[in-house]
Parts: C-alpha cells; sequence; structure tokens
C-alpha cells in the first residue's frame, strides 16, 4: 500500500513537472496546433517584414532615413507605385492586408513616412525624448513628400485621419488636407485606430493554464470622446473638400456597439499599438467592400 501511494506521489510530481515544463517553454513545439502556430506569429514582432526593403529606400531617397527611429518605406515591387499609405506605423499596420487584396492587384502599393501627415508642420510638440515627430523632422519629411508626390502624384492615397484637439488644431489639419490633395488624384482619409486598452496576450491562455482568458470586447463606448470629435471633424473637411473620401478600419472588427479584439482564437493585434497580419488581412475584406461603393475605380 505504501509502496503504490508512493508511485502515485512520484507520478503526480512528474506530471506537475511535464506541466512546468510546458507551461514555461510554450508548450511542446512538435504539438502545437497550426492555429497555435498562427497565434504565436501574429505576436511576434520580428516577423513584421513591411516596415523597411531596399527598393523602397532606392526609389525613394529620404536623406534623414538613417536618421530618424521609425522610418517606414516598403514598396511591393520595384515599380512605380499607384497606391499609397503615407503617415505613422497606423498607416503602415495595414501594408500586408492590402497588398494581398484582390481589390488592389493592378496596383503597386507603397508604404512610407513616420509621421501622420495632417500634424500641424509648424507646432513644437513636447515628446519626452528623440521622437522623428519633432518639429525639425516633421517639417523635413512633409517638404520631402511635397517634392516626390506634387510632381508624380499617386492615382490613390491613405492618410490616417485625427481628432483636433482644439479648433487650432483643426485649421492646421484642414490645411494639410488642401495640400495633401496634390499628391494624389484620389484622397482617402482614415478613421482614427480604435486601440484596446490591455495588450493581446492578454486574450490568450498559456497552453495548461486553468479558467479562461479575459474578453477581449470593447464598448465602442470606451472611444466615445475620440469618436465624438473626430465626426465632428470629418464634416467639416467633407464640407470643404468633397471630393475626399473616408474608410473606417475598425468596422472590420467592430459591430452592435463592441469591438472583437480576438477572431477566430487569433488576435487582432501584435502589441499594443498596432495589429497583426492577421487583422491587417480582416481590415483589407473590409476596405475591399468599401472600395466597391466608395471607390469602384479602384479596381479598375
Amino acid at each position: 500500500m505504501r509502496l503504490r501511494l508512493l508511485i502515485l506521489g512520484f507520478g503526480w510530481i512528474g506530471a506537475l513537472l511535464v506541466s512546468l515544463f510546458a507551461y514555461t517553454t510554450d508548450g511542446f513545439p512538435q504539438r502545437i496546433s497550426e492555429q497555435n502556430r498562427e497565434v504565436q506569429n501574429a505576436l511576434d514582432r520580428e516577423n513584421w517584414i513591411w516596415d523597411i526593403n531596399e527598393p523602397c529606400l532606392e526609389r525613394f531617397n529620404f536623406s534623414l532615413a538613417q536618421e530618424l527611429p521609425w522610418w517606414f518605406c516598403f514598396i511591393e515591387k520595384d515599380a512605380p507605385p499607384s497606391f499609397g499609405l503615407i503617415g505613422s506605423s497606423r498607416m503602415n499596420q495595414m501594408t500586408p492586408g492590402l497588398i494581398k487584396a484582390d481589390v488592389l492587384e493592378h496596383h503597386v502599393v507603397l508604404s512610407i513616412g513616420t509621421c501622420g501627415l495632417l500634424m500641424d508642420p509648424n507646432e513644437v510638440v513636447q515628446f519626452g525624448g528623440p521622437n522623428p515627430c519633432d518639429l525639425k523632422w516633421r517639417q523635413a519629411q512633409f517638404q520631402f513628400f511635397e517634392e516626390v508626390f506634387s510632381s508624380e502624384p499617386l492615382d490613390f492615397l491613405m492618410i490616417e485621419g485625427v481628432a483636433p484637439a482644439n479648433d487650432v488644431a483643426a485649421s492646421a489639419s484642414l490645411a494639410r488636407v488642401e495640400k495633401i490633395q496634390n499628391y494624389t488624384e484620389v484622397l482617402i482619409v482614415v478613421a482614427p485606430w480604435k486601440v484596446p486598452p490591455f495588450a493581446p496576450q492578454d486574450c490568450l491562455l498559456r497552453p495548461f493554464s486553468i479558467g479562461t482568458a479575459r474578453d477581449c470586447r470593447v464598448s465602442e463606448d470606451f472611444w466615445e470622446a475620440q469618436t465624438r470629435d473626430w465626426e465632428e471633424f470629418k464634416v467639416t473637411v467633407a464640407q470643404q473638400f468633397p471630393a475626399v473620401l473616408f474608410f473606417d478600419p475598425n468596422l472590420a472588427y467592430c459591430a452592435d456597439g463592441v469591438c472583437d479584439f480576438l477572431q477566430d482564437g487569433k488576435p487582432l493585434m501584435r502589441d499594443r499599438s498596432h495589429i497583426s497580419v492577421f487583422g491587417s488581412e480582416l481590415v483589407a475584406a473590409r476596405f475591399a467592400e468599401w472600395a466597391k461603393i466608395q471607390a469602384p475605380e479602384i479596381s479598375k
């Protein structure tokens, strides 16, 4: 009897050690399901390969590219671009999905920049440390885009929208819209992204965990102030520049007043602020549906 209890005790200890090993190593790699591989890849920031490539750096030779902490310059292939994503990482994160989208199969997609184009080029902002959107770097970027795209406009251009903090900021952004229209035949302004108040890992259970992952749905009321300010500014832009189009990427995962950042067991975010490749593909699918109605010429 004592021997049997001893054997059972060692058995339980062994099972516990195996479980602990699996937990600390995220499970046995050879047994990870394909879906889990996709989840791991989504959370691996090193797998993000759409930030910089040589064809873009050579074609768009910005003198300060090496100095800036985050300079995005990625082009689908070494050819003149026809569809541009200009701005910060919030624009760059759409790149993998749009490159794969059938609606853009006739286009060469470009992602370039590091600051939102609707920022005031003359506003002094205290970032609390070196930042690529500091005044001198911001002005240099805007001048670079003015020189490049005013002479050779893109067919379609997407930039990130803003929710201005005050009337002065709104006036500066409106002035930027007027100037940026010279860069393209069709200007598309993207609504501000709804970023969740948690990390994507918080939505997922580690192997051998007990219980359930946190609820990864967030009420749209969480962004109520941002949404209200954006909608008011959007109306002003539409009134002054009726040719400008507006695309809301949040509708790819927000419906009925709730945004769900976990779809099919996979996270839409790759970190606290940026969508994963999976999230980018969902947004691209939404864009394809939007384009059929709002900009059917994109697919021609």
